[in-house]
């Protein structure tokens, strides 16, 4: 082999290389199964001002203990939640895998007949950004929190730039859409922004596309987005929200109605 021969091969290595580098896919990783991904004064403040927050508050620990056997959730919601999440959320922030990660919960919600709704969880980080989902069926809260950085100043400017950086929102939404936000002070001295991204949106029309009218907050850092999954005229077949939540997942009887002998 002549020594031209060896550094085109050589070349040609490194090249081959560098495209594997920029192609590969970022490393998931799961992360603890327990807390928040944001401090006690935020989740204390989300605990107040209305459910469409308080969604970006992870489960307790009480909650996760009570997680269903995966057997008892049909293949048919894991695989509509996995669809949401791919409609909602960036390519690159969702997992090959994301429909295995869920976390099944039945959650006792007081202000929402008949109480308990069945919940699809998950968390996980992916290169250098937490995400955090939880689907209920009729509507779905997504959490991003980047890592490193300091909280941004411009509260609206970061929570449009957040919305277009993270979710597949078409460029008008984020051009004409009508943000309204609200502040409280935090108790460590930070505040925490939350409000409506309205486009073209009326509370009793017919037909709307999901980006219609969402819930956002942000502490200038974590980014949190809550909406209906409904997509109007485009999928006329699903029937969106409406009062109470049917069970989507099979009920599991309590060990106390199971016979000694079968325990």
């Amino acid at each position: 082999m002549t020594r031209w021969a060896v550094i085109a091969g050589i070349g040609t290595f490194v090249m081959l290389l560098t495209v594997w580098g920029l192609g590969a896919a970022p490393e998931v990783k799961p992360l603890p199964a327990t807390g928040n991904l944001f401090g006690e004064a935020v989740r204390s403040k989300l605990a107040t001002p209305f459910s469409e927050y308080t969604e970006a508050i992870w489960p307790s620990q009480a909650e996760l203990e009570k997680a269903l056997d995966r057997s008892l959730v049909p293949a048919a919601a894991t695989e509509e939640a996995e669809t949401w999440v791919k409609t909602m959320l960036k390519q690159e922030l969702v997992p090959s895998d994301l429909k295995d990660r869920f976390i099944p919960l039945t959650r006792r919600i007081p202000f929402i007949p008949p109480d308990d709704v069945d919940y699809l969880v998950v968390r996980y980080q992916i290169g250098d950004i937490q995400v955090q989902i939880q689907e209920a069926g009729a509507y779905i809260s997504i959490l991003i929190n980047p890592l490193g950085g300091a909280p941004a100043s411009d509260f609206p400017g970061y929570i449009k730039s957040a919305a277009a950086k993270y979710l597949n929102l078409p460029p008008e939404v984020l051009a004409k859409g009508d943000l309204k936000l609200k502040s409280q002070d935090l108790s460590d001295g930070g505040r925490l922004y939350y409000g409506t991204l309205d486009y073209q949106y009326e509370p009793m029309m017919k037909h709307r596309a999901w980006w219609n009218h969402s819930y956002l907050c942000s502490d200038g850092k974590f980014f949190s987005f809550h909406t209906i999954e409904r997509i109007g005229a485009e999928a006329p077949g699903r029937q969106g929200a409406t009062p109470g939540f049917a069970p989507r997942f099979q009920r599991q009887e309590p060990d106390t109605a199971r016979s000694p002998e079968a325990r």
